[in-house]
């Protein structure tokens, strides 16, 4: 890519159209690694017989990709969400069952972070091939 630059709008253009396109490449980097983490939560929840309701199981979901407010970075949050139709917390269940029982959830991220890393290399070699 070429970039010829006259003035200081033009060096304020090509930084805002980079930011813009380095925001989606991260967005859907972020999507991608948020999909795997989920599966492997799921997982790991069904492998370690976490399962009375199944309400912590289906409802691990991660929110969209969003900027941090105490970085310039952007991030997902991959976690059970909801209560089972007992009222309890699903996050309450899934911090004793990982901390207290079976580690399920540490063991689910040692599992995903190769498989994340990989997934989002993918994503970034396809928008800049360049490399």
């Amino acid at each position: 890519m070429r970039v010829t630059i006259d003035g200081l709008d033009d060096i304020y253009e090509v930084l805002r159209r980079t930011n813009e396109d380095m925001t989606e490449v991260v967005d859907e980097m972020l999507t991608t690694g948020g999909e795997i983490a989920n599966r492997e939560q799921q997982a790991s929840i069904s492998r370690h017989k976490h399962i009375r309701t199944g309400s912590m199981r289906d409802n691990v979901r991660f929110e969209e990709p969003r900027l941090s407010l105490y970085s310039s970075g952007r991030y997902v949050s991959s976690y059970s969400r909801g209560a089972d139709r007992f009222g309890t917390s699903n996050q309450k269940k899934a911090f004793i069952l990982n901390y207290k029982y079976s580690g399920w959830f540490n063991e689910a991220y040692e599992k995903a972070n190769p498989q994340i890393a990989a997934a989002m290399r993918r994503v970034w070699e396809k928008w800049n091939p360049d490399k």
